[in-house]
């Protein structure tokens, strides 16, 4: 299967509902778990069936809906009975002016969910568009490490590092990993990138490791358990969310180069 017959089947994949011993779904899965852009391409659609459930699932009949589907049915009998005063005819059902007659429970429904599913599609739509520019803004941190930028100060520490960026009024990192704190340092480059003023911290370890900081303002939130890693040809990223701070540690490698890291 191609990428996109696998995305079709994850499109209409229900967790709750598809058995895992299907043979399309279970490499369908597989394919995800090994693809980071099939991965974010499930993660949505997870998300964006979620969120349709939870809203339908917010929507609640009146109280009184019983006795106002009863009132609409004797209403309605209760006219079709009615003869015509100038013709002693009785009226029928091409009489009646539908736009001046109740609407009926059922189509009120359906515009209840129609309203209720549009609010989801323009979030989830508004969602979709932050996850992408999220994806590109890492993407272009990756091809700026691979360029290796010129540091602006040098220092091997880190307080005065951070001293220097607080001091250039440019993002500096709230709160690191301790495993990276204990990293060499060896300076600092303030920069814009995607439209988000950046700062980069370069460390020594085994390899060179390129921590770039900028604030989340609108970006998606990544808190997870775990950084999420992404693969750019030689370069592999791992990316967290923590204190409004959005983070990118960038190293040449595949992800096992983060095993002793994050």
């Amino acid at each position: 299967m191609n990428n996109s017959e696998i995305k079709k089947i994850l499109q209409a994949y229900r967790p709750e509902i598809d058995q895992l011993e299907d043979e399309k779904i279970k490499k369908a899965l597989e394919a995800a778990a090994n693809n980071t852009e099939i991965k974010a391409f499930l993660d949505n659609e997870l998300e964006f069936d979620s969120a349709i459930s939870q809203k339908l699932k917010s929507i609640q009949p009146p109280a009184d809906l019983r006795n106002k589907i009863l009132s609409i049915v004797e209403t309605t009998e209760n006219d079709l009975s009615k003869p015509n005063l100038l013709s002693g005819k009785s009226v029928t059902t091409n009489n009646i002016v539908w736009w001046k007659q109740a609407m009926p429970l059922s189509i009120a429904a359906c515009f209840m969910i129609i309203l209720a599913l549009g609010v989801v599609f323009i979030n989830q739509t508004k969602i979709n568009k932050q996850h992408d520019e999220l994806n590109l803004l890492i993407q272009a941190v990756a091809e700026n490490a691979k360029n290796s930028p010129k540091l602006e100060y040098k220092n091997n520490q880190l307080v005065e590092l951070t001293r220097f960026l607080n001091d250039s009024n440019s993002p500096s990192p709230n709160k690191l990993p301790k495993s990276i704190e204990d990293l060499k340092s060896i300076g600092c480059v303030t920069m814009d990138i995607k439209g988000h003023p950046m700062s980069m911290i370069c460390f020594k370890g085994d390899r060179l490791y390129h921590l770039y900081v900028t604030e989340q303002n609108k970006l998606p939130d990544l808190n997870n358990n775990k950084p999420t890693i992404n693969n750019w040809g030689e370069i592999t990223t791992a990316a967290w969310t923590i204190n409004n701070q959005l983070y990118i540690l960038s190293a040449e490698g595949d992800s096992n180069v983060y095993n002793d890291i994050l």
